[in-house]
């Protein structure tokens, strides 16, 4: 399938799987995100496929959010730029 052929309506889980994983980085702001359900305040729904999820990373050592994350379906590579927002709301410093 081409670029040009990315239609994520019509496309199946199978055919979404990993489709945008060597895509450049998007930068947005989680805060402007679609939330998954009203339960999280961080995962959100992947705004390249809509069918995916963003979950936020942590770093394994600190636990600290991290700025980049992907989807769990499409792979898009996605840098959250009010990272340090996001991590005041979570607690963190």
């Amino acid at each position: 399938m081409c670029e040009d052929e990315f239609d994520p309506e019509t496309m199946t889980a199978e055919e979404l799987s990993g489709y945008n994983i060597y895509n450049e980085p998007v930068t947005v702001k989680h805060a402007e995100l679609e939330r998954a359900n009203d339960e999280s305040m961080f995962r959100s729904i992947c705004p390249t496929c809509k069918k995916g999820y963003l979950m936020v990373k942590r770093n394994q050592k600190t636990f600290k959010l991290e700025a980049d994350d992907h989807c769990i379906l499409c792979g898009q590579h996605f840098l959250y730029a009010d990272i340090e927002e996001l991590r005041k709301k979570a607690g963190e410093s």
